[in-house]
């Protein structure tokens, strides 16, 4: 059957389901009126069903260009997928270094590895679609690269074996050629989190069943530069090897007499480090091959005595103590439904960028809000008045974070390449340690699929949907990632009903008659990639609960579960939510 057909017989399938359809659209019709207050006493103009082409403009990306996000300050860090030279680093973190951040580094959480070093200005950002669609790039000189393979190695063996591959695209089924992520098995290698103290960024990771603890950084002594990784490892059953950098450097080691320095099979710099039983700290200095003993010894002096990393995570300041103040806007009318509005401190000093994502709210009443490109907000001040909305920055550089669940008042997020939950350990009111609570997440290389929406069911369990792999679930410990369903086009929102109903909602376009709501089950198919027909599913999909008319939800959200006996008839129904509409 052609995807015209297909289309054609799906749509007047929507007879079949009228009901559904008239149950679920009629509080989309209504909204405009119900949630403003009563119903105007003048008849409203019908709206047109159809849109009129000619009185809508041809856009395409050229119009969609906006170059703000350069001016913002994104804090200390950047996760994302970065354009490292050569090949891109799909887990990445670019991090600021040195006294005057005038150089960064990027750090490979699947690998473990630095991927790239440069000096000069930090990240460059595409224009186009507010810099979202594009990766993030070096924008200084390159000083060296690594290759794309274990940053340490399990034995003497750095790339890993077709057999210990972790690779997500087989996991999830999405084979498409070239869009592997491949993470290292956990009990070789695995990426627990990073701390903030001060300028510094701290990582944590583990190596077999060795903890670790590394922070780059960046010194000059006149002409001379070097990258700087500090790093505390502790207890080692075995020998430990770390790819320190490229063959165009050289590399020295101070403090411990355990940790040396040798060569690789390519001629690259490998730390080894031999087995010991109590925590060790190691200072790595990388300069070119040219730089001589006296300006190595001179670096050395610059960049200050081997660090207690284990001390540094316990001292951080505030880096955005200000609060922003706005004045929400209340509805004043005595309808059933109103709509209050928190105002957004677009004009700040910060330039951040308020594309608002996900949002949660504390037992004390504040809620947590994140942004699409990389902040989480804390706002407080919200009562029957909205006088005085008082807004935190409270985490940054987080991967394009579209959704967000508060459990226990711990902040979860959910961005393209982990779930990550956020602490506040020293209670400035900021996070100073973004914890990897799961990253078994498949990140695609393709610049429009994103991963949305984060909610819970009733065990804890924590959900969320993928461009590529469907709707996922996480345990409520962290520990798992599984496919719940997946055949969903470019997804906006899903959501967990109280009774651990999961729904979702595709958008319009190739296999994908009409933007729908599904109800998901376990195994189930939703379409987008053509029929996949069983003698259980002999339409080759599950079909939806309803398809929706381009002209009422032209690109359709999350959807809500009403849980208030304040809503009247609307509690305990589901609501869907319009991205297209805004509404």
């Amino acid at each position: 059957m052609s995807y015209y057909s297909l289309k054609q017989t799906l749509l007047r399938s929507i007879v079949n389901v009228k009901q559904i359809v008239y149950r679920i659209l009629i509080f989309t019709l209504l909204a405009p009126v119900t949630l403003w207050g009563q119903p105007p006493e003048k008849e409203e103009p019908k709206k047109e069903w159809a849109r009129n082409p000619q009185k809508i403009p041809f856009q395409n990306d050229s119009h969609w260009t906006d170059n703000r996000w350069q001016a913002t300050d994104v804090g200390p860090f950047l996760t994302g997928s970065i354009a490292t030279p050569g090949k891109p680093t799909l887990k990445g973190i670019a991090i600021r270094v040195g006294d005057r951040q005038q150089a960064a580094v990027c750090f490979d959480t699947a690998r473990l590895r630095i991927s790239a070093a440069w000096t000069g200005d930090f990240l460059r950002f595409g224009p186009r679609r507010f810099g979202l669609i594009d990766r993030p790039a070096p924008a200084g000189k390159l000083v060296f690269r690594t290759p794309k393979t274990a940053g340490w190695a399990r034995g003497d063996q750095f790339t890993p074996q077709p057999a210990e591959i972790t690779d997500l695209k087989v996991e999830t089924g999405y084979t498409a050629p070239g869009s592997s992520v491949v993470h290292l098995p956990k009990d070789w290698a695995a990426y627990r989190g990073l701390y903030t103290s001060g300028q510094r960024i701290v990582l944590s990771y583990s190596v077999a069943n060795t903890d670790l603890l590394e922070s780059p950084w960046y010194v000059q002594a006149g002409k001379a530069q070097a990258f700087v990784r500090s790093l505390e490892i502790g207890a080692a059953e075995q020998t430990l090897r770390m790819a320190v950098a490229d063959q165009t450097s050289q590399v020295t080691a101070r403090g411990s007499s355990l940790a040396t320095v040798s060569k690789g099979v390519n001629g690259s710099p490998v730390l080894v480090v031999a087995p010991h039983d109590k925590t060790i700290r190691v200072k790595l200095l990388i300069t070119r091959k040219n730089v001589n003993a006296k300006a190595i010894q001179t670096l050395y002096a610059a960049s200050g005595p081997v660090e207690n990393l284990g001390q540094l995570v316990k001292q951080d300041r505030p880096r955005w103590p200000e609060e922003l103040l706005t004045r929400g806007e209340t509805t004043e009318t005595g309808g059933p439904y109103v709509i209050d509005t928190l105002t957004l401190p677009f004009e700040n000093p910060h330039k951040a960028l308020f594309f608002t994502a996900g949002h949660d709210f504390f037992s004390n009443g504040k809620a947590a809000i994140c942004t699409a490109h990389g902040d989480v907000w804390v706002v407080s001040g919200i009562d029957r008045h909205l006088k005085k909305l008082r807004w935190r920055r409270y985490a940054t550089g987080l991967f394009q974070p579209l959704g967000l669940k508060i459990m226990d008042d711990k902040v979860y997020v959910i961005c393209r390449d982990q779930i990550t939950r956020l602490h506040d350990r020293n209670g400035d009111g900021e996070a100073d340690y973004y914890e990897n609570f799961n990253n078994d997440l498949f990140v695609s290389p393709k610049n429009h699929d994103y991963v949305t929406c984060l909610d819970t069911d009733p065990a804890g369990n924590f959900y969320f949907i993928h461009a590529k792999t469907g709707v996922m679930r996480v345990s409520a410990d962290g520990s798992t990632m599984t496919a719940v369903g997946d055949g969903f086009r470019n997804p906006n929102g899903m959501a967990v009903g109280p009774q651990g109903t999961i729904t979702a909602s595709p958008q319009q376009g190739t296999w994908t008659p009409e933007s729908s709501i599904f109800v998901v089950k376990e195994g189930g198919y939703y379409g987008y990639g053509g029929p996949r027909i069983t003698s259980e599913r002999p339409t080759g999909w599950d079909l939806p609960m309803c398809f929706v008319p381009r002209a009422m939800d032209n690109s359709g959200g999350g959807q809500v579960w009403v849980e208030s006996k304040r809503w009247g008839p609307l509690d305990g129904q589901m609501l869907h939510l319009s991205y297209g509409q805004c509404r």
